[in-house]
């Protein structure tokens, strides 16, 4: 393996002494300077087969995770409405938590242009300076081109803390 302590040396040279340190071969034939690019495209064309592989056993364990959590999510949510926690909305147990969040909902805006031109002359609170921008959290809720959204409460499952 080449460079693991950043200097792009061969590991079998890497922690020998400074004056022990190993050398580029010398590049003085046309066969040397081909043998330098070959090195180099193997070690190149290595890494893309680790990418290459990583990317399918990563795509493979998505795979396993949606087909786990699609029987097994639903399966945990029925169990903790059957046993809910003492207090709150999640409960803990010895391999992570499970539990019920609620996200807010908030001003979606439909049409970003009509609004901040209506923001201008009736809410001047809600336009940043010196670009104008709309601050939802201060538009009003009658601000037409805008709709709010509904509160929305989603099951989650994660590890211990």
């Amino acid at each position: 393996m080449f460079g693991s302590d950043g200097t792009g040396a061969p590991q079998e040279h890497i922690g020998k002494l400074a004056e022990e340190a190993w050398q580029p071969p010398p590049c003085e034939t046309e066969d040397d300077a081909d043998a330098l690019i070959n090195r180099v495209l193997s070690k190149r064309e290595e890494r893309q087969r680790l990418i290459d592989q990583h990317a399918k056993r990563i795509a493979a364990i998505d795979g396993e995770i949606d087909w786990l959590e699609g029987w097994a999510l639903p399966t945990l949510e029925e169990w903790l409405e059957r046993n809910p926690p003492k207090r709150g909305k999640s409960r803990d147990l010895p391999r992570g938590r499970a539990g019920w969040r609620t996200s807010k909902g908030g001003i979606i805006v439909d049409d970003e242009e009509a609004a901040l031109n209506w923001a201008i002359d009736n809410a001047p609170d809600a336009i940043t300076i010196p670009e104008p921008r709309l601050l939802k959290s201060k538009l009003p809720d009658d601000c037409p081109h805008t709709h709010r959204a509904e509160d929305k409460t989603t099951f989650y499952v994660r590890g211990p803390k």
